[in-house]
């Protein structure tokens, strides 16, 4: 009797994700052009924004460190050590 009622169970719990499994939308392009002007406007945007404010943060990063790079190669311009921490971070960020 045990076997069957798991066996209930799992069907009942099985049947209503696969009917959301149907509505699943391929996202291979097509599905950009059923948008309008205005959401693609926005979707852009924004994209802009988190990507300025992921740069914020990376240069604020890297300078609150300064004093630890300064210390590592003391004889080095403070710009040069921020555009190269900067840009090892960059590198780290588009290849994860």
């Amino acid at each position: 009797m045990k076997p069957l009622l798991v066996f209930v169970s799992a069907v009942a719990l099985l049947l209503p994700n696969a009917q959301l499994a149907a509505d699943k939308t391929d996202l291979d392009g097509y599905w950009w052009e059923k948008f309008d002007a205005s959401l693609k406007l926005g979707w852009v945007s924004g994209y802009a924004k988190a990507m300025d404010l992921a740069a914020t943060i990376q240069v604020s990063t890297c300078a609150s460190n300064m004093p630890l790079y300064a210390k590592e190669v003391p004889n080095t311009d403070p710009k040069v050590i921020l555009q190269k921490c900067a840009s090892a971070t960059r590198n780290l960020i588009t290849t994860a």
